[in-house]
């Protein structure tokens, strides 16, 4: 199949249509850097999948740009960005650095056949009185000029006063003011380089941002826009947040030959957002332990495809509402709650929990031994703390740091037992979750270990 063109409006080989690609490419970029909260590596590794602009979706875009026009100040991350991005400046050297471009001066050679950028660069060092010296330039001088001006964010006022200047001079006419324009354009080009490029993206963006006709929001929604972003990046543009995961429940019923009774634990797995969570439904005056927790589990699902949570108070926010839910279901019993959140930061892992109750998150990493995260809100059959009733609420939060390899179990007390007889040995607990050769395994290996006549449930979570 042939694709014709009209070579009037698009030549492949043309400056133009090159600066323009890449212009719009880091654009995308960029989009990644804002959403992402500064991630450089949208910029530095962009061309990996895991940080690739080519992801980005044009809703992503929209939210960054509404974000803007409603003043929300990337300014500090924009400029620490232009520091760390290489600019030529290592090219500012004479001829004995580089001894295959004999007599080669770097930047400086780039722009020593301009004599207006020559100018801007004297007057920018020596001020108007130097104006006349454009010729005694050299390398040195555009070092001296980029320790004033390291990136185009610090020259930015001064170009534009410049500019202004030369525009108000009499002695300019029109063609040459657009002369001076274009040797500014050239002039930053060269002295920095790739910072010059992206500093053109993040202006263009801001541009396009305020041309947009958005109503102001408040500062709620503008977080809500940053939480968008956020869920744009979790779903297009990281790699998996766990390498794998397995649950397995099984219901009471089958260890005491109760028939058609119901499983009374829930369980939540969302490997796409790191979101795990279970729940452990209690009865009581003849109410639905099962109905609690199958709840809990409907709001936590609807709060996170709304919403993916990231702090301990997003998580509160989760369990509260299903207090709230099933305070307010009049057959509905009671439930315990653990709930965990995996965040990636820059390619650190983090777990994020809240508990409620007694289950329980179990960290295990090695071999030698698993680690409770969580501490139990209760003793043997009693519980102290539950949702669904009025006075429940989540009072244990906590971040672990993470690392490759780790593997989280999210239970119910069905696996790990109310009194010593039931509980499993931590080297033994970690033996059968580090032995398994998948989580799901590792799943079924807890459910078959554990002796408590209860329902059992576990979650295996591989980072």
């Amino acid at each position: 199949m042939k694709m014709v063109m009209n070579s009037e409006k698009f030549t492949p080989n043309s400056e133009q249509n090159i600066e323009k690609s890449n212009l719009e490419r880091q654009k995308r970029k960029l989009i990644g850097f804002y959403l992402s909260g500064g991630d450089e590596n949208y910029i530095f590794k962009s061309n990996t999948p895991n940080y690739s602009e080519a992801t980005i979706q044009p809703e992503a875009k929209t939210g960054v740009l509404e974000m803007m026009a409603n003043g929300v100040d990337f300014s500090e991350k924009e400029a620490r960005l232009l520091k760390n991005i290489a600019g030529p400046e290592h090219t500012i050297v004479n001829g004995a650095e580089y001894p295959h471009r004999k007599g080669y001066d770097g930047v400086f050679d780039d722009m020593s056949g301009d004599k207006h950028q020559r100018r801007i660069l004297t007057y920018m060092t020596g001020g108007a009185e130097a104006w006349d010296r454009w010729d005694q330039t050299s390398g040195d001088t555009v070092k001296e000029f980029l320790m004033r001006y390291p990136t185009p964010m610090d020259f930015e006022k001064v170009a534009e006063d410049f500019l202004y200047n030369k525009l108000n001079d009499g002695h300019n006419d029109s063609q040459k003011l657009q002369e001076y324009y274009a040797a500014m354009d050239s002039f930053q080009n060269n002295v920095y380089g790739k910072k010059y490029e992206y500093f053109k993206a993040m202006k263009d963006l801001h541009r396009e941002a305020a041309e947009l006709d958005v109503p102001q929001k408040s500062e709620a929604e503008l977080r809500e826009n940053r939480e968008v972003g956020r869920r744009f990046f979790e779903i297009f543009n990281r790699e998996p947040l766990v390498k794998g995961v397995g649950a397995r429940t099984l219901n009471k019923g089958a260890l005491t030959g109760e028939r058609g009774r119901q499983n009374e634990d829930g369980a939540y797995c969302n490997s796409n957002t790191g979101v795990f969570a279970v729940f452990d439904g209690a009865g009581g005056g003849g109410k639905d332990p099962a109905r609690a927790s199958q709840l809990a589990v409907k709001v936590t699902d609807a709060m996170v495809e709304e919403k993916t949570p990231r702090t301990r108070d997003d998580l509160a926010e989760i369990l509260e509402k299903a207090n709230e839910t099933i305070i307010n279901d009049p057959e509905a019993g009671i439930s315990t709650a653990v709930i965990g959140k995996i965040r990636d930061d820059g390619g650190h892992k983090t777990l994020v929990y809240a508990s409620i109750g007694d289950s329980r998150i179990y960290l295990v990493r090695g071999g030698e031994s698993a680690i409770q995260i969580t501490k139990d809100e209760g003793e043997g059959h009693q519980i102290y703390n539950a949702i669904g009733v009025e006075w429940g609420k989540a009072k244990q939060f906590g971040e672990v740091p993470l690392q490759d390899g780790d593997k989280l179990v999210f239970c119910s007390d069905g696996i790990t037992g109310d009194y010593e007889q039931d509980f499993i040995p931590n080297d033994e607990f970690a033996h059968l979750v580090q032995s398994a050769n998948t989580p799901d395994e590792a799943a079924a290996a807890l459910i078959r270990r554990a002796t408590k006549k209860d329902d059992r449930t576990a979650v295996v979570v591989e980072i």
